[in-house]
């Protein structure tokens, strides 16, 4: 293999048989072609201009640096990213065969965290922008997050809620427990669809065996006779038909 401890620099094609070795930085103006069996480590990071390309037959790894064309700490991608395809219609494509759903395979993306167990510890999925007209102050809008609902080593009982900023600050605002419970300004549903506060429901609704407790009030109330109770109300009820 080729070593490369200090300044060197090529000026014409080179070929290495086995492994290259860098312990500083290594620019590559060109194309970096490795074989199946070649093995290359570059400990000070890997810049590519954008004129060449990098490229390997058996599959490539990217740790710790990561890609980055200068000399800061962040790391990043320019252009669409594309796994599993080489035609990335978006900056970040995805694909894959379909995956059926299981509490083990990670599915198509899979987002977790590296903390041990705990309840309420789990992957979320940020999404936002910048919130000034000079596009320099960036802000999360709303977040999808998938948490443990228990704190069992071995149990993998989880929740997921919704989030939505407002005025700075992200709120709650939907959960749907392990049980498939949904709730709605509330998050411990005890029933099937939980709302708390006020609520509007347009157009035509159908329920069977309505209770409610608190203030009910009804415009154009059609009820329907069956079997047991239809309507069950507990404290002020308003009926009013237009």
């Amino acid at each position: 293999g080729l070593n490369l401890a200090s300044s060197n620099e090529w000026t014409a094609s080179t070929t290495i048989a086995n492994s290259l070795s860098v312990s500083g930085r290594l620019q590559i103006g060109g194309n970096i072609n490795a074989s199946s069996t070649a093995t290359s480590t570059f400990a000070g990071g890997v810049s590519v201009a954008s004129i060449g390309g990098l490229s390997s037959a058996s599959g490539l790894t990217i740790s710790d640096g990561g890609f980055h064309n200068d000399s800061s700490a962040v790391s990043y991608f320019t252009g669409n990213v594309g796994i599993g395809t080489v035609s990335p219609n978006s900056t970040l494509d995805i694909l894959s065969a379909n995956i059926t759903t299981s509490s083990i395979l990670g599915g198509n993306l899979f987002i977790r965290t590296s903390n041990a167990q705990a309840i309420d510890i789990g992957g979320k999925l940020s999404l936002g922008g910048y919130n000034d007209n000079a596009a320099s102050v960036i802000r999360v809008f709303g977040t999808v997050e998938g948490r443990k609902a228990n704190a069992t080593t071995g149990n993998s009982s989880g929740y997921l809620i919704f989030k939505t900023n407002n005025n700075g600050t992200l709120f709650e605002r939907m959960r749907i427990t392990n049980d498939g419970n949904v709730g709605i300004g509330t998050t411990t549903p005890s029933q099937l669809l939980s709302v708390h506060g006020s609520s509007l429901l347009g157009g035509t609704t159908t329920a069977q065996n309505i209770m409610a407790t608190g203030t009910v009030m009804l415009t154009g109330l059609a009820i329907q006779s069956g079997a047991g109770n239809v309507l069950c109300l507990v404290g002020n009820s308003v009926f009013k038909d237009d």
